[in-house]
């Protein structure tokens, strides 16, 4: 899916060279980049559409809800509806 980026850039000539693997002629390299260019707005767009899949959708609860009777979490030893869950009046 990158590979075409990688084309554009320069990076996969110079890995291919590295490797002591023969590199396109000049001719067919130039037609593969613009080949490349022309469809750039289809591979963003495919990379694009890759990750927004991935992407999750639902949040994740930190801690569960305490209950009116349980004890608070917040360390005082009173019920939870008598501190930190009592109605602000």
């Amino acid at each position: 899916m990158l590979e075409p980026m990688f084309m554009l850039n320069g990076m996969l000539k110079e890995d291919v060279e590295k490797s002591g693997e023969r590199w396109f002629a000049p001719a067919e390299e130039a037609r593969l980049v613009a080949d490349i260019q022309e469809n750039l707005p289809l591979v963003v767009q495919s990379l694009y559409n890759f990750w927004r899949n991935k992407r999750s959708g639902a949040t994740v609860a930190g801690r569960p809800k305490s209950g009116r009777n349980d004890p608070c979490p917040c360390g005082s030893g009173r019920k939870f509806k008598q501190c930190c869950g009592r109605p602000e009046n």
